[in-house]
């Protein structure tokens, strides 16, 4: 029996556990068993190592302008605040407002040439949605400018121009997007290539953020300092201007911090976002009479029609 608690050892574990099921996936016969197995291991784990306020599932994001990402292995959202909408109480046939979503994830067994090209336009797919928003005035003097929330929060603040949410000017204003797999089977240098390439051609704020292996081999976006040839961990590939390859000797609790930082910094739009997925109550109309008693003390008739109040 051990003395004290040991974080390492527990997050050691916790790799041990999840390379095993990754291995124990391996042995379905087919192909989507496999992913269904290994998906199944990484959600289980995030639900272990995230704190409460953060929701494990998955399925597809949306925004209202009715796009529909791919179909994401995981998608981590506002638990009890943002809504999903289930068709026949399916996980994996399950949509999230883009608006409520912090983090989605891909699982692959092996990250070869193809699987890069399956995470990037998966989570590309994600963060090219867009969250609905709108600027308000909060009477302050500072002019209308569109209210910025953090996650897990019912309060939305309106700041200065500077300070408003824009979908693309930070990575902490973007759903953080992740790949994880047992190992990679594609050159490192070729994952970096198609990262940039990528990044040159679609936009930089349409990348992953992370993609880790349990062997520990991850490609992170990162900041070159060409004057002193040094490089740096960025969190977005928008700060950046490269990608990078490291080795980290504990990739899942890098992976659980990440994704808390970005539920504790990031910052999503206000929660009247969530209302405009919802068909508005039909209201009443009235179109002629009166609800008050004549002079003769007998009722006028109320005449009404319902009509289906426009959306804002």
């Amino acid at each position: 029996m051990a003395k004290a608690f040991n974080i390492d050892e527990f997050f050691n574990s916790l790799g041990d556990e999840l390379i095993a099921a990754f291995t124990q996936g391996g042995l379905a016969t087919t192909p989507g068993s496999i992913g269904r197995i290994r998906e199944r291991a990484v959600r289980n784990k995030l639900r272990q190592l995230l704190p409460s306020g953060i929701g494990v599932g998955s399925g597809f994001v949306i925004d209202t302008q009715g796009n529909t990402s791919n179909q994401i292995d995981i998608i981590l959202y506002e638990d009890n605040i943002c809504p999903a909408f289930a068709l026949d109480e399916d996980e994996e046939t399950s949509y999230y407002p883009c608006e409520g979503v912090i983090a989605v994830g891909e699982v692959k067994s092996t990250i070869g040439t193809r699987e890069v090209d399956d995470i990037i336009e998966k989570i590309a797919s994600v963060k090219k949605l867009q969250r609905w928003c709108r600027p308000t005035d909060d009477g302050l003097g500072l002019g209308p400018t569109v209210p910025y929330r953090s996650y897990g929060s019912l309060i939305a603040f309106s700041g200065t121009e500077e300070e408003q949410y824009e979908q693309n000017k930070g990575g902490l204003y973007q759903i953080w997007g992740f790949g994880i797999a047992s190992a990679m089977s594609v050159n490192e240098n070729t994952m970096i290539a198609k990262l940039n390439a990528f990044a040159e051609k679609e936009g930089a704020a349409y990348c992953p953020n992370l993609i880790i292996t349990t062997s520990g081999i991850c490609v992170a976006p990162c900041k070159h300092d060409f004057g002193n040839s040094r490089e740096s961990i960025v969190w977005s590939a928008i700060e950046g201007n490269g990608h990078l390859c490291i080795k980290d000797t504990k990739p899942l609790a890098s992976l659980a911090a990440n994704v808390i930082k970005a539920f504790r910094m990031g910052r999503t739009v206000d929660t009247e976002a969530f209302d405009q997925y919802i068909p508005n109550l039909k209201r009443f109309e009235i179109l002629t009479g009166a609800s008050f008693p004549n002079q003769e003390g007998t009722w006028s008739y109320v005449v009404a029609t319902e009509r289906q109040e426009r959306k804002r």
